[in-house]
């Protein structure tokens, strides 16, 4: 639970509107509103914050964190804003810190590493990459913004034969708590660079990622619908796929049950390689 109190917020709330002018969305404006309504979750889009900071560099990051710090005044930061959780991503009455202009996608010329940072979705990124015949390990909901799933795991289509996102990271660009901005790899800041593998939003601000990147071209994929009567075998199928993928390392699945008038079951199948209807998913 996040408390705030307006007598703290006033003094943070004028320092940023003088420091970022028309980076600052206030409640009566429009770009407030319009802002509150791009959050996924009904629980989310509940929340009022007082503000909304609109970053276009890390240091303007790292500068609203020393001004929270000196208020000692609460925030929130927003990547995506795919969660459902009340104030994962935003914050009652205070400032949330709106990543979208911090969208910079970049590949190197060797098509090895890529960087992006935490205003895009996985739509953006995978587009970005796709004219190169490229990807990166990230995640299999477009909507969805590339911060909280990378920093939290990372479970990709291609994850059973490159691991989660988090083992792709080769290095992380991150605002501290003491508003320094710090480049963390397995050479600089080790400890902290294996906390941010999955740690979640616990040890930064996270405003630029570097990945491995890997080559990737047509791939093969569906949904298929089945009613209660299927359960048992779509089950026993599921399990038997998750127990040989490891052989083949391009087939991925994702089972969701649910009901709406009558319990249905949806099945993604997704195949690394253009390939229809490949062996192993044939059951």
């Amino acid at each position: 639970m996040i408390f705030t109190s307006e007598d703290r917020l006033a003094p943070q709330h004028n320092s940023l509107k003088l420091i970022y002018g028309n980076n600052l969305a206030q409640q009566d404006e429009a770009t407030f509103t319009n802002f509150i309504n791009t959050y996924w979750s009904r629980q989310q889009r509940e929340i009022t914050p007082q503000c909304v900071l609109q970053p276009s560099r890390s240091i303007d990051v790292a500068n609203a964190i020393l001004i929270s710090r000196l208020t000692q005044c609460p925030f929130a930061v927003k990547s995506g804003g795919h969660s459902s959780v009340p104030g994962g991503s935003n914050v009652d009455g205070s400032i949330t810190i709106n990543f979208e202009k911090l969208n910079r996608i970049v590949l190197a010329n060797d098509k090895k590493p890529a960087s992006f940072q935490p205003g895009n979705t996985w739509f953006d990124v995978y587009s970005a990459l796709e004219e190169h015949n490229t990807t990166i390990i990230g995640g299999r909901v477009a909507s969805a913004g590339v911060g909280e799933l990378t920093l939290g795991g990372g479970i990709s289509n291609l994850s059973s034969q490159y691991g989660l996102a988090c083992d792709n990271v080769l290095s992380y660009e991150v605002v501290t708590a003491s508003g320094i901005v710090l480049n963390v790899s397995q050479i600089s800041y080790p400890d902290l660079y294996w906390a941010l593998r999955g740690g979640g939003n616990n040890f930064g601000i996270v405003t630029q990622f570097d990945v491995q990147a890997m080559p990737q071209g047509l791939m093969w994929g569906g949904r298929q619908i089945y009613l209660e009567s299927a359960f048992p075998a779509l089950i026993q199928a599921y399990y038997n796929l998750g127990m040989d993928g490891k052989e083949s390392g391009k087939a991925h699945q994702i089972l969701s049950l649910g009901y709406s008038d009558m319990a249905i079951a949806s099945l993604e199948l997704e195949y690394a390689d253009p390939t229809p209807n490949a062996t192993i998913l044939a059951e």
